[in-house]
C-alpha cells in the first residue's frame, strides 16, 4: 500500500499545487494506516464495502465536503492503480456519496439504558442467542471495529486473566473485559460454539455461522439490526454505533482521551477529538439543565 500511495503521489506532485498535494499526502496516509491496522497491506486486498465502511466512519466526525473530498481522492487513487495494472478494477467507484450539507453528521450513540435494553434481547437459552450475546457484549467491551470482531480467533482470548488481543497486521493492543463480557464468552464457547463446528473443530475464528464458518459482516448486521428493533431502537443503528458507544461512555466517566484511543485502535487522533467535543456539548447541556439559575430563571 505505501509504495502504491508514493507511486501515486509522485504523479500529484507533478501536476498540482504543494498544498494541494499536501492534502492528497494526508488523506492516503489516513487511508492506508486505517486498512494497514486491518492487515489489509495492498490495494487488492481493498473491496468497496471495506471503502463504504471507512467513509461511513469518517462522516461520524468530519464535514461531508471533507469526506466527499477524501472519496474524491480515493478514487483518483485508485483510478490510477487500474491504469497502472496494479488493480483490476476501482472499488471506490461504488461508494456511495454522503448528501451535501456543511454540518457534521450527528453521532448516533445509544445511552445506557438502550444499551441494557439491546444486550437483553438475545435468548440466552439458544445456542445463537448465546453466540450473539457474546459478539454485542465483546463490541461494546472493547470498542473494536467489526472487522476486528470477526477476525478473532480463539487463541486471541485468555478469558483466565480477562484479556483479549486484537490482533491488526503487525500491530496488536491488549484490551481488558469485564466480568459480564467474559462470562458470555466463556458460555458460548462452552456450550454453543461445539454445535456450530461440529466436523469443521479446526476453524480458527472465534464467532462462527451456524454451518461452523466464520461469521460475515453481513450477518453481523443482519442480527444486530434484528436486535434494535426488537428493543425499539429507532436510530439508525450500524456495528460503529456501539463503538461510537463505547468511547462516549469512557470518556463520560472521566477516561483518559489518549487510552481510549490506544484501546480502540484508533490511527487517526481526529476520531477520538470528535468523541471529546462531543461528550463536552452533552455535558455542557445537562449542567444547564440542572444549574439553580438555569432552573430559576427558566422561560
Amino acid at each position: 500500500m505505501v509504495n502504491s500511495c508514493s507511486l501515486y503521489l509522485t504523479q500529484v506532485r507533478e501536476r498540482s499545487s504543494l498544498n494541494t498535494a499536501s492534502a492528497y499526502e494526508r488523506d492516503l496516509c489516513a487511508f492506508s494506516e486505517f486498512f494497514a491496522a486491518q492487515n489489509k497491506l495492498h490495494p487488492n486486498d481493498i473491496t468497496s464495502d471495506d471503502i463504504q465502511e471507512y467513509i461511513d466512519g469518517l462522516k461520524e466526525t468530519l464535514t461531508e465536503s471533507s469526506v466527499l473530498r477524501r472519496l474524491s481522492v480515493l478514487r483518483g487513487f485508485f483510478k490510477f492503480l487500474v491504469s497502472k495494472g496494479i488493480c483490476s478494477e476501482n472499488p471506490a467507484s461504488e461508494v456511495k456519496k454522503p448528501g451535501k450539507s456543511s454540518s457534521k453528521k450527528e453521532l448516533v450513540v445509544l445511552d445506557r439504558k438502550q444499551i441494557e435494553q439491546l444486550m437483553a434481547q438475545p435468548d440466552m437459552g439458544d445456542a445463537k442467542g448465546k453466540r450473539d450475546k457474546a459478539m454485542l457484549e465483546l463490541l461494546y467491551a472493547t470498542g473494536m471495529r467489526v472487522s476486528e470482531l470477526l477476525d478473532l480467533e480463539i487463541s486471541n482470548l485468555n478469558l483466565k486473566t480477562g484479556i483479549v488481543i486484537c490482533q491488526c497486521g503487525k500491530r496488536s493492543r491488549a484490551i481488558p473485559l469485564y466480568p459480564l463480557a467474559v462470562r458470555c464468552l466463556e458460555e458460548y464457547l462452552e456450550n454453543s460454539r461445539p454445535a456450530f463446528v461440529k466436523e469443521n473443530d479446526n476453524c480458527p475464528y472465534l464467532f462462527v455461522n451456524v454451518s461452523g464458518e466464520r461469521m460475515t459482516r453481513q450477518g453481523f448486521w443482519k442480527l444486530l439490526k434484528e436486535y434494535a428493533h426488537r428493543a425499539g431502537i429507532k436510530d439508525g443503528i450500524s456495528p460503529h454505533t456501539l463503538r461510537h458507544s463505547f468511547a462516549l461512555h469512557l470518556l463520560e466517566n472521566g477516561a483518559d482521551a489518549k487510552e481510549v484511543q490506544t484501546i480502540m485502535g484508533n490511527a487517526d487522533s481526529a476520531t477520538v477529538k470528535g468523541y471529546v467535543k462531543y461528550v463536552r456539548s452533552k455535558l455542557s447541556d445537562r449542567a444547564l439543565d440542572f444549574h439553580p439559575h438555569a432552573q430559576r430563571y427558566k422561560g
